[in-house]
């Protein structure tokens, strides 16, 4: 049909909603844009912008991790999770000190040391017999390219992940718009995050906070958090980090 939108022009449609403030607008337009491929970091980090221009913050937390899923090392959406953090409390999994330097720095930069310096090692091998007069810079090159490539390997395994926390097909991220209450038997808690008298209060669970399904009981689901407490939520507000693409992530809720 000559009439349907091509994916470019409901692209350029996504941007000019953004530019309006029609951000609820926009946040369709860029899923219908990549129906048939899969959605880039760039555009779950501007689907990411959107929810938190809505005050979505649990859902800008989940698009941000989306992207960096995509390409980890992706500075603006880990810069814009680092402010969510800040401003929510996510419960997430604890850095060290050298970790939190580590991050700092794009992972990639860490695989970029250990190619290159590998490409040092194997340049200078191959010219030290050739060449006669850069002898002298090409043992150099020798003892420094191993040096480079151990610096990028060591960075590179101790770079923060969330991995150790729980494989990434098991994470979920919580996407209330506000805190809300975890307990410890399901329907102890309401659908409003308040908890009835009575109840058995476990953790006050901020958007964007990192967790693990582990069991479903109708409307509820068993979560245990990156700090390791377990309680029951509302399944409404547990979204897994993948897949990335399934139908019901263009839906913008709106969370009490």
């Amino acid at each position: 049909n000559g009439d349907e939108p091509t994916p470019q022009r409901l692209y350029q449609q996504a941007e000019a909603a953004w530019n309006k403030n029609a951000y609820h607008l926009a946040i369709p337009l860029y899923h219908e844009a990549h129906e048939d491929d899969a959605l880039p970091a760039d555009v779950l980090y501007n689907i990411g912008n959107c929810y938190f221009r809505l005050g979505e913050r649990g859902l800008a937390t989940l698009y941000y991790r989306r992207a960096l899923h995509r390409h980890p090392g992706h500075p603006e959406a880990r810069q814009n999770l680092r402010f969510l953090k800040r401003k929510t409390g996510a419960i997430t999994t604890e850095r060290s000190g050298y970790q939190k330097w580590l991050e700092k720095l794009p992972r990639s930069l860490y695989a970029n040391l250990i190619a290159g310096g590998l490409w040092l090692v194997v340049l200078a091998s191959l010219a030290f017999f050739s060449v006669q007069g850069w002898r002298r810079l090409l043992l150099t090159s020798l003892s420094v390219g191993p040096v480079i490539a151990l610096a990028g390997g060591v960075g590179l395994l101790l770079y923060p992940t969330d991995i150790k926390f729980a494989p990434v097909s098991e994470q979920a991220t919580m996407i209330n718009k506000d805190s809300i209450l975890a307990g410890t038997e399901a329907a102890t808690i309401s659908e409003d995050g308040k908890s009835p008298a009575g109840s058995h209060k476990v953790i006050e669970v901020p958007p964007g906070s990192l967790c693990r399904p582990i069991a479903t009981r109708g409307p509820w689901t068993y979560i245990e958090l990156a700090n390791n407490v377990r309680g029951w939520v509302p399944s409404a507000f547990v979204r897994h980090i993948l897949p990335i693409d399934d139908d019901d992530q263009a839906d913008s809720r709106k969370n009490a």
